[in-house]
């Protein structure tokens, strides 16, 4: 993954292999400024190309953090020998410090379409249907 960002709203051309013309718009980020990401590796090497890149816009390192998984608590034995999980729901919690960073886990990880995600009750709907419980930190 690779992520481009800008202190502006930004579009411009870039030529890629084959003389091939892609244009590309940085989306609009909330607290200002652009970002645009793409897992296209000829893409990003003709961004690194403009004219314009560490002037106008410029890559930034995109942090692959580790999923913490929590255990499980362990299976409650009834009264009858049967056991049951405690969890129960299978809901997986998920801790975001910002809306952007809620964004891009939904994107990547299960293709949900970042102009859908435009609100925090939003994406907590969208991440419901992925078995997952957003929390804000």
């Amino acid at each position: 993954m690779f992520k481009f960002t800008s202190k502006s709203q930004v579009a411009i051309n870039v030529v890629l292999p084959g003389d091939t013309n892609v244009h590309v718009s940085f989306l609009e980020m909330t607290g200002g400024g652009g970002v645009y990401y793409t897992n296209n590796a000829d893409l990003a090497n003709a961004l690194r190309q403009h004219h314009k890149f560490g002037k106008l816009f410029k890559e930034v390192a995109v942090e692959e953090k580790p999923v913490t998984k929590k255990k499980a608590p362990a299976a409650k034995q009834a009264e009858d020998g049967t056991t049951q999980d405690q969890t129960g729901s299978g809901i997986k919690e998920m801790e975001f410090k910002n809306v952007e960073d809620a964004k891009d886990y939904l994107a990547e990880r299960y293709g949900f379409s970042r102009s859908k995600m435009k609100t925090r009750g939003a994406i907590e709907e969208i991440a419901k249907t992925e078995g997952i419980k957003v929390n804000w930190i």
